[in-house]
């Protein structure tokens, strides 16, 4: 039977110009091919093309709140005692309570359109949404898809000497509000097997699923890199050390080879010899239509890096770090190349943009993957949501 899915999200699908708009973008897709019904409740923390949403789904699918701004609902003795704690310990700075971030406004709205539609399923994207979840009776299946963990996940910034960004909160606090759901989405299987350890709720893996298109173009013009990405401080922090450190040499060795830089990524970088930023691209099919070779040079992260297994799809071959590779470990050979130093994304680099017979062997078999992936991913999300109907 097909469920009349309520998805509650912070983060616009349009326009779709960053992996977690992406992943949402897609799955809502999934959704729909496999039957379903989804009616999107945006709460706006993130502004997005609101006209481009509700055209997408149907007006009568999409609705949006405004997000009021994170407050931590404490007391003035809870309040002092936070104070207290931050001066002895660091983590106590950036973490937030679990709800600190919702708005009971949400919830509101949220049952005043399942009063009219009569929701079978409710599915939040991230954890700190969670508290909607508990509104809901216990025949409604609830759902939280993770995207990544957000327990102590200022430490990535912080070990880079970045400021920590978006939210963080204590392992504690992400395992009770997972425990909210009866079912949690992790994006790769470390995820899943870390919040098994935490939450009672059921925890399955949910790769990202992927636009498939054949996109690797004809070896008779000049060699073309694309780094794709949003603007937060880790893109930025690994595409500038890659401007650093790897593209001068690649130059040195290819005079002709040629940089594209596409997405808000692009704005927060400076002009460098063979570099051509694109911007923000409505359609990131033309970016890799143009491109022989991805990039992913992040140097931090958690959950699977979107971008990564996205260049898979498109029939790219892709040179990355070990953190652009995590949860992709199995596409080792298949169409992604892991550079853990370096000189050896230079190689790569170098390898790869020479050798259009090796190119197109790398770009088969990363299809190959990425429709098996996208199998995978299809039939566990039909499993879940059929069993549970």
């Amino acid at each position: 039977m097909p469920h009349r899915i309520l998805l509650l999200t912070p983060t616009p699908t349009h326009p779709c110009d960053a992996g977690n708009r992406v992943r949402i973008h897609n799955l809502v897709c999934s959704l729909r091919e496999l039957g379903h019904e989804v009616f999107m409740l945006h709460m706006e923390r993130e502004p997005g093309d609101k006209a481009a949403m509700g055209a997408w789904l149907g007006e009568a699918n999409f609705r949006s709140v405004p997000f009021r701004g994170a407050r931590r609902e404490e007391s003035a003795i809870q309040r002092g005692l936070r104070h207290l704690q931050q001066l002895v310990d660091n983590d106590a700075r950036h973490v937030w309570g679990l709800d600190d971030w919702y708005d009971p406004a949400v919830t509101e709205a949220a049952l005043d359109w399942h009063r009219e539609c009569g929701f079978t399923a409710v599915l939040v994207e991230y954890v700190f949404l969670s508290r909607l979840l508990e509104a809901f009776p216990g025949e409604v299946l609830k759902i939280i898809d993770t995207h990544d963990r957000f327990a102590n996940r200022h430490r990535i910034y912080l070990e880079r000497g970045l400021p920590p960004q978006f939210y963080s909160t204590t392992p504690r606090r992400e395992g009770r509000g997972l425990d909210r759901a009866d079912v949690v989405l992790a994006i790769q299987d470390s995820e899943r097997a870390y919040f098994a350890g935490v939450t009672r709720a059921d925890v399955l893996t949910l790769g990202h699923l992927l636009r498939l298109e054949d996109c690797l173009r004809a070896p008779d013009v000049a060699p073309r890199a694309l780094i794709a990405g949003s603007s937060n401080p880790i893109n930025v922090d690994g595409a500038q050390a890659f401007l650093d450190e790897v593209w001068p040499a690649v130059r040195q060795r290819m005079p002709a080879a040629r940089l594209s830089i596409a997405g808000a990524l692009s704005g927060a970088l400076p002009d460098a010899p063979g570099v051509e930023k694109l911007g923000v691209v409505a359609d990131m099919t033309e970016a890799y239509r143009a491109a022989d070779l991805a990039i992913n040079p992040v140097r931090q992260g958690t959950g699977l890096n979107i971008k990564s297994i996205e260049a898979l799809g498109f029939g790219l071959p892709l040179a990355t770090t070990p953190a652009g590779a995590r949860g992709l470990e199995a596409a080792e050979g298949f169409g992604l190349r892991t550079c853990g130093t370096p000189v050896a994304m230079q190689e790569a680099i170098v390898e790869l943009l020479g050798d259009a017979g090796l190119r197109r062997e790398y770009g088969r078999r990363g299809m190959a993957f990425a429709r098996d992936w996208n199998r995978r991913a299809l039939g566990g999300l039909a499993h879940l949501l059929g069993s549970r109907a």
